[in-house]
């Protein structure tokens, strides 16, 4: 009888460079204060860190997004910034056009910031395209291709990943 190792539990590290507009300001601030902890407990659920550590990334869809960061609730359904609650868009967002590995703001509709994030796995100019000025982008991954791949692979068509995927360390680099 032979043994396999199983496929690491670890993907590996997604590594962005946020955009350094000062028209950015309010979102990166958010951000980087998400990925460091920095700013303690959530407001709105004292319970709950400020902080993407162990966060899932709860929606997967193949050759599109992959999308995480609600520090509530985990299932995409809640999620806080650290301004308490959600906060209004940054127009110089807005205006960026989306490409394979855009870092940018999940949202409910205009103005709905939170701590949920998404990632783009497509490069599809069609999908890209649909989502220019409705997200606040306000990233683009430098390194970690590979776990983009990895994280389209676990994916599905309706989000839910095959897989579970969460944030096992996050910070500043």
């Amino acid at each position: 009888m032979r043994f396999e190792n199983p496929p690491s539990l670890n993907a590996g590290r997604l590594v962005f460079e946020l955009d350094s507009a000062q028209g950015l300001s309010k979102t990166r601030a958010n951000f980087i204060a998400l990925c460091t902890g920095e700013k303690g407990m959530c407001k709105n659920a004292p319970n709950k860190r400020l902080h993407y550590l162990d966060c899932p990334i709860h929606r997967v869809v193949n050759d599109f997004v992959a999308q995480g960061g609600d520090i509530t609730r985990g299932d995409g359904s809640g999620g806080e910034s650290i301004y308490g609650g959600k906060f209004n868009d940054e127009k110089e967002g807005l205006k960026k056009k989306f490409r394979r590995g855009t870092l940018a703001m999940a949202n409910s509709g205009k103005n709905s910031n939170s701590s949920q994030f998404f990632v783009t796995l497509t490069a599809d100019e069609g999908k890209l395209a649909k989502m220019n000025g409705k997200y606040v982008m306000f990233g683009e991954l430098r390194s970690g291709w590979e776990v983009l791949e990895k994280l389209d692979e676990v994916g599905s068509v309706d989000g839910k990943p095959t897989l579970p995927v969460w944030i096992g360390g996050c910070g500043k680099v």
